[in-house]
């Protein structure tokens, strides 16, 4: 799951798709990014931190960058997680919440930290679609799947329920494919205050330290994103 994201993520007018609500925190008018460098599933002893703690690595570190200037104190860092309810288990949890991990981004001192859960959900019953007229055209009628956005309310009441702080972003979304093998995300529009987050006040200048390190001494492990007007075989 963490490659199929970076791999489909897109900078579009400077903001990253999937990770924008907390990669955009530090912009403003005078400071906007046009590329961002994305690692993956780093080791914490591999970028510095000490080692038998949560988590035992970072899934996703994202640097953001513009013109000659890398803002390594801007990075932030990922816990994802992956959700499968079934038809039979509709209220199926993932293994882990991924709190206590955020959490341990946290104390390590990442500038920005964010949690993303990501639903893929069992096709329906189809005894269960919803079916909603186009208004457009009477004539036609639309199925519809109501259970990704059934899932993806469900996580956000759980997590909301653990005692993860307002600055860390927390994005939960359904995540699908049509027959074209073309991503579809499904998000609830309830829970879009709760998705934005912003500075860590625990940041600790040894990270950002650590972070610069890493990419300098392993740029060969870092994807780079720039920015792009338009996007391609992504539909939210």
């Amino acid at each position: 799951m963490i490659d199929l994201l970076i791999e489909n993520s897109i900078c579009q007018y400077g903001s990253l798709n999937y990770f924008y609500n907390v990669t955009n925190v530090p912009r403003k008018d005078d400071l906007k990014f046009d590329r961002y460098y994305i690692t993956k599933e780093i080791l914490r002893q591999e970028i510095g931190l000490a080692p038998g703690q949560k988590p035992g690595d970072i899934d996703i570190l994202i640097i953001p960058a513009s013109g000659d200037k890398i803002f390594f104190e801007f990075s932030s860092a990922f816990e994802l997680k992956v959700v499968r309810p079934t038809n039979k288990d509709y209220r199926k949890n993932s293994n882990s919440l991924g709190t206590t991990q955020t959490l341990g981004l946290i104390k390590d001192g990442f500038p920005l930290v964010g949690l993303i859960q990501v639903c893929m959900n069992e096709p329906i019953n189809p005894v269960h679609l919803q079916y909603l007229p186009n208004f457009e055209n009477v004539s036609e009628i639309f199925t519809f799947d109501p259970f990704p956005i059934y899932s993806v309310e469900t996580q956000y009441k759980r997590v909301l329920k653990t005692d993860l702080p307002k600055y860390v972003g927390i994005n939960i979304f359904g995540l699908s494919f049509t027959q074209e093998f073309i991503m579809v995300t499904q998000h609830s529009m309830k829970f879009t205050g709760f998705q934005e987050g912003y500075f860590n006040p625990n940041t600790k200048q040894s990270t950002i330290k650590s972070i610069e390190n890493h990419f300098k001494q392993h740029r060969e492990l870092y994807i780079e994103k720039v920015n792009t007007p338009t996007s391609q075989n992504i539909r939210d």
